[in-house]
């Protein structure tokens, strides 16, 4: 995939493949009801918009699913939902942020220590864990996950991927 721009609201799994896919560039958005992105393959993202949202229940549903792993490259990656995939990354970190308690739909935001925008992610159905990664993103930097009603959490990059619990 590249180069094209989309957005899915579906019940079912959103987008499924059979085989490896490449995303070079372009936007997705999509919600769903089941899997949001599942590969029979890996999946590498070398560019390009994601905005990936699953639902908390059941935990087998998941934003990002696939049978090999998750290699990211480059790209502006925001999911809420589960993985059932291993993830890599090169050039670039990924933030990792599971929650104490289930969260409601609603506008998830991502930004820096200066109040900077740097994702927005329409949370479509309740949610328990949200994803983050783009180049802006600096290890040792904080950032703060926003909801409608309130700052989340803030967290400090420690590595390249880095798992934090909020409430």
């Amino acid at each position: 995939m590249g180069g094209a721009s989309f957005r899915l609201e579906t019940q079912g799994d959103a987008v499924h493949a059979n085989r490896n896919v490449t995303i070079a560039g372009g936007e997705i958005e999509a919600v769903s009801g089941g899997d949001t992105l599942d590969v029979n393959g890996d999946i590498l993202v070398k560019g390009g918009k994601l905005r990936l949202t699953s639902p908390a229940e059941p935990p087998t549903k998941g934003a990002l699913m696939c049978d090999l792993g998750v290699t990211i490259m480059g790209g502006d990656i925001g999911f809420v939902g589960n993985t059932g995939a291993e993830i890599s990354m090169e050039n670039q970190p990924l933030l990792m942020v599971s929650y104490a308690s289930v969260k409601s739909p609603g506008i998830l935001t991502l930004r820096d220590q200066d109040g900077t925008l740097l994702q927005e992610v329409n949370a479509g159905d309740n949610f328990n864990l949200s994803g983050f990664s783009c180049q802006e993103m600096k290890i040792g930097e904080t950032y703060s996950i926003f909801m409608e009603d309130g700052k989340i959490a803030d967290v400090t990059l420690t590595d390249t991927i880095t798992r934090a619990k909020a409430d």
